[in-house]
């Protein structure tokens, strides 16, 4: 078996993955190539620890000069893509037959996107499919979901920022796209006008974007709440458990996309962060539990969780709501949070009392409009949810409600029967700016809040760019 190369870039402020330059002084960074390795190479790609090379390639990584590198977004791309094809063409030239797996993280996930999108437009000078693939974490140009992918054609001229669209699925080369739920750089709401879902969006910014390949920078001193677990409190073992569960990956074209549910919402982490730090977690973590169930619906409500995130889906302005249905469930979320508040604190709420599990806001779209937009794209087909005993802990119940809520989709999307314990909510129409005709669905039920999470949330040098 030919061996296996995995050509490493970092993300913004991060352009050399094992050194950075602090007032002029080196500093290693030990841990990134490995952990990249670990958590998102090897069980995605051919490339094993036992066999697999790794090799830097460093990448300018600017993007707002002179705080995050010396040049401009736009400049840092251009010089990063050729940087990559440089790279890749000494390690070609060097080991011929060796398979080769390049790996983007955040910024880095544009340069992927730009190389892809060369190689599909020249093909002749293009490296086999067969001998390259790609391992994307925190993709801008995620199709559904990337921030340069949801406002399309959009610069802004200070910062010399393009948005330039999607990721394309129809290049051959074998892509794995991975991302946190709510990363505001990879999950970006799809109805922006939503402030509440923005503002837990950009929460992520610290505590999930910047956190994906920790831990591996160096702890500041005198840094309170510096990021240095995994995202949302995920040990690696519970990274690669979510990774691999069906229910958490669809495939359109050459690419698979991975969602990892999220334990807590960003906007409410902090407070379990301060909580901890402070020893007051008996008086906080009741508060985030009562209210977390309400937020989550009207977070929610600013994404359509129907549309494969292979579909390119840029920011649309109004979902329709019915309001009936939204007091609903409204009302189930604030009977949710009491019962968990109350739980803990010590006060029972009943062990008979069943818990329902949630659905995701649902959109069906007619057979022509998806084939319009994504012709390898499955056809779209409404959520449904099954009714499940209560949960042991709340950090159970939140794992339960994803995994129920991403198989039921996963079913109405291959045309499965619902189960006998199954029902459809009740559809409305919903008029989005483009044409295609569409209805959307509202959450059935709340999902269940956790507060079980242990990483410290902070400032983190490199997260700004994320």
């Amino acid at each position: 078996m030919a061996a296996t190369t995995a050509l490493v870039m970092g993300g913004s402020g991060l352009g050399n993955p094992v050194v950075t330059t602090d007032a002029g002084i080196s500093i290693p960074i030990p841990n990134y190539l490995p952990n990249v390795e670990k958590y998102y190479i090897a069980p995605n790609s051919t490339c094993q620890p036992s066999t697999c090379r790794l090799v830097p390639v460093i990448t300018p990584e600017g993007l707002l000069p002179p705080i995050i590198g010396p040049i401009t977004y736009d400049q840092s791309v251009a010089e990063g893509v050729t940087d990559l094809a440089t790279a890749l063409q000494t390690q070609l030239a060097s080991h011929p037959r060796d398979q080769v797996v390049i790996f983007g993280y955040s910024q880095s996930g544009d340069i992927i996107t730009k190389t892809k999108r060369t190689f599909a437009d020249n093909p002749s000078g293009a490296p086999s499919t067969s001998q390259v693939s790609f391992v994307v974490a925190g993709n801008t140009n995620r199709p559904n979901g990337g921030i340069l992918a949801r406002f399309p054609g959009v610069h802004i001229p200070g910062l010399n920022i393009t948005f330039d669209g999607a990721a394309p699925t129809d290049t051959g080369y074998r892509t794995t796209d991975i991302a946190f739920e709510y990363d505001p750089v990879a999950d970006f709401p799809e109805y922006p006008i939503n402030l509440l879902a923005d503002i837990n969006s950009l929460a992520g910014a610290l505590g999930v974007h910047a956190t994906y390949p920790n831990p591996y920078l160096p702890i500041p001193p005198g840094v309170p709440f510096f990021p240095t677990a995994l995202p949302d409190g995920y040990s690696p073992a519970e990274l690669q458990q979510a990774m691999s569960d069906p229910a958490n990956r669809q495939t359109t074209g050459d690419t698979t996309y991975i969602t990892i549910p999220t334990k807590n919402l960003p906007l409410l982490q902090p407070l379990l962060d301060i909580g901890a730090d402070t020893h007051t977690s008996f008086v906080i973590k009741p508060i985030v539990d009562l209210v977390q169930p309400t937020l989550r619906v009207l977070v929610d409500l600013g994404y359509d969780r129907t549309t494969p995130y292979g579909v390119p889906t840029p920011a649309r302005l109004l979902p329709t709501i019915d309001p009936g249905t939204l007091a609903a469930h409204l009302a189930q979320a604030v009977g949710q949070g009491v019962r968990q508040a109350l739980t803990d604190v010590g006060v029972p709420t009943g062990a008979t009392r069943k818990a329902k599990t949630p659905i995701t806001s649902a959109v069906s779209v007619t057979s022509a409009s998806v084939a319009s937009a994504a012709p390898d794209a499955p056809a779209r087909a409404s959520a449904v949810s099954a009714a499940s005993g209560p949960p042991a802990t709340a950090e159970s119940a939140n794992a339960t409600a994803h995994k129920t809520t991403h198989r039921a989709l996963v079913a109405a999307k291959a045309g499965d029967p619902p189960t006998p314990s199954t029902r459809t909510s009740r559809p409305h129409r919903c008029a989005h700016a483009d044409s295609a005709k569409h209805t959307q669905r509202l959450p059935a039920t709340p999902r269940a809040s956790s507060t079980d999470g242990t990483y410290t949330a902070g400032a983190s040098k490199h997260a700004k760019d994320r």
